[in-house]
Order: structure tokens, then C-alpha cells, then sequence
């Protein structure tokens, strides 16, 4: 069995490792490094969304320009199988 070096090493480690970790993660250059540039990449700005209507008129709106892009949409692989066959 180990000495009581052994568990006075483990226990330091087991005090002083999320310490450091932490204190290493939590540095503001740190921060601005990795994680400024990810939290762009998973949250775009506003302008590259497209959020959901909030209102019954809004939705309809978004509703009505669904149908029309489905119908568009089938149109042209009607038309295109129609002229292959």
C-alpha cells in the first residue's frame, strides 16, 4: 500500500486541479480567443435568421409564401419530368 505521501498528493490534486483549471479557463484573453469567435458561429446575428412570425397576420404571410414556394417547386418537377419522358 502507498505512504501517506501518496494521499496527501492525491488529495492536493484532487484540491488544486479544478483550481487552477478554472483559473486557467476563466482568463478573459482566454475567453476572447476560443470562445468569441464559436458563440457567433452558433448564435448568428438577427439579420441571418429567419425568427417565426408573431403574429396571425405574420404567420399566414409566411404560410401563403410556404405554399407558393411548394407550388413552384412541384410545378418545375412536373415540368421537367414531362419533358424528359
Amino acid at each position: 500500500m502507498a505512504g501517506p505521501r501518496l494521499e496527501v498528493f492525491k488529495f492536493g490534486m484532487y484540491v488544486f486541479f479544478p483550481i487552477v483549471f478554472m483559473t486557467w479557463i476563466g482568463d478573459p484573453a482566454w475567453y476572447q480567443k476560443y470562445v468569441s469567435g464559436l458563440r457567433d458561429f452558433y448564435n448568428p446575428p438577427k439579420e441571418l435568421t429567419n425568427p417565426p412570425a408573431t403574429s396571425r397576420e405574420g404567420v399566414m404571410e409566411q404560410l401563403e409564401q410556404l405554399r407558393e414556394a411548394r407550388r413552384a417547386r412541384r410545378q418545375q418537377q412536373q415540368g421537367g419530368a414531362s419533358t424528359d419522358a
